[in-house]
């Protein structure tokens, strides 16, 4: 009985992480994702992205500030970028780069778009989870380390 029992547990666990593998290998980029893109606002549908246009305090997130010039200031989010863990950098061309991040436990991939805006003294950035319902604030963190590193 405790065998079959212990079995069963199993089987059902094995067929969750085949139908998450499934369904994180199988999810797609946003339109036009990794072709430096204009980007807007986070839904506020659910909590899973972060983003520096957004006044919903659970979305929303000062932009970067801007040192130096945007060719200089691209230059830095790329070395900051490429000491997060997983990181694929799509787009890095004039004032915009398109990101997705993976997470070590699944591969969950989460999207960002940085725009250097020079005229302003920013780098404004959308950053969300393609799947799921919820980040657990991984994508606010992640924006922190990198605003840290600058």
């Amino acid at each position: 009985m405790v065998k079959t029992l212990i079995f069963v547990v199993l089987a059902l666990l094995c067929a969750v992480c085949a139908l998450m593998f499934y369904r994180v290998h199988a999810s797609r980029a946003p339109d036009a994702f990794g072709a430096g893109q204009d980007f807007g606002a986070c839904s506020v549908k659910k909590p899973n992205c972060v983003n520096s246009y957004n006044a919903e305090q659970d979305f929303k997130a000062e932009p970067l500030r801007l040192t130096g010039t945007a060719d200089q200031m691209r230059e830095k989010l790329l070395a900051a970028i490429a000491l997060e863990p997983r990181a694929e950098v799509l787009h890095a061309k004039g004032n915009r780069i398109d990101v997705t991040f993976r997470s070590a436990f699944f591969g969950f991939p989460d999207d960002t778009r940085l725009l250097i805006d020079e005229s302003q003294q920013r780098v404004h950035f959308h950053s969300q989870s393609r799947i799921g319902y919820s980040d657990l604030s991984v994508n606010r963190k992640r924006m922190e380390r990198l605003r840290a590193r600058l």
